[in-house]
């Protein structure tokens, strides 16, 4: 994939996080049998899940080294997977309620975990 400066630019800026999205949704790939991309997000320090249409969103906690994933509460709840998050927020998701996950940082039990349980969100927005 070719990339114009202002994508370099963001990768540049979020390549700490990079090796820990990109594996998680080369796992969400292979689950779910469709391409899954991932991109920096200009406005809040993110990266954006696609296949093709956004189904989440990632971005590292620091202080909890780990990274936090982020779904809309209405997709969560198509892929019966709401009741398993490690929280979530009444407006979280641009204005709407959202469930997030923690994905603790070279933790292949809660990747695998997390993994899954996205894999089916995908499948549900994507129907």
């Amino acid at each position: 994939m070719e990339m114009t400066g202002e994508q370099e630019r963001l990768y540049k800026r979020f390549e700490q996080e990079l090796p820990e999205v990109a594996s998680l949704a080369k796992r969400i790939e292979a689950i779910v049998g469709r391409r899954v991309e991932f991109r920096p997000q200009e406005r809040s320090p993110q990266w954006g899940l696609y296949a093709p249409k956004n189904f989440a969103y990632a971005r590292k906690i620091s202080q909890r080294n780990c990274l936090l994933i982020a779904t809309q509460e209405e997709w969560a709840i198509r892929a019966n997977v709401d009741k398993s998050g490690d929280g979530g927020s009444p407006g979280g998701w641009w204005g709407e309620p959202d469930v997030w996950w923690y994905v603790l940082q070279d933790d292949t039990e809660s990747r695998e975990r997390v993994a899954g349980i996205l894999a089916r969100v995908c499948q549900a927005r994507h129907r």
